[in-house]
């Protein structure tokens, strides 16, 4: 069996870094660092706070759409607010080619 290359790649540089700590070579050690946090996303995740924010907007955004279509009463309340868009969709393209 091969080796996954993300694996491989964290496993050398934890050696890498390993060993620049054990000679004090801090240069080596924190590039080595930097390296293993972007292989890890460690950049590129969100905080917390951030994502909340993203939530709540998409919820607010949702909300908004539902108060559009839930009263075409185009399908039944317990239908997912997606299928509600769905056929409001095929309304329309049957509208604009019929």
């Amino acid at each position: 069996m091969t080796a996954d290359p993300l694996d491989t790649s964290i496993a050398r540089l934890n050696e890498i870094y390993d060993k620049s700590i054990d000679t004090d070579d801090c240069k080596t050690a924190l590039a080595t660092q930097k390296e293993l946090n972007k292989l890890h996303n460690l950049y590129k995740r969100e905080k917390p706070i951030e994502s909340n924010l993203n939530a709540l907007k998409l919820k607010q955004e949702l909300d908004a759409i539902a108060e559009h279509l839930r009263p075409l009463e185009l399908a039944a309340d317990e239908y997912p607010l997606s299928e509600v868009a769905r056929i409001a969709a095929e309304m329309i393209r049957k509208g604009v080619d019929g």
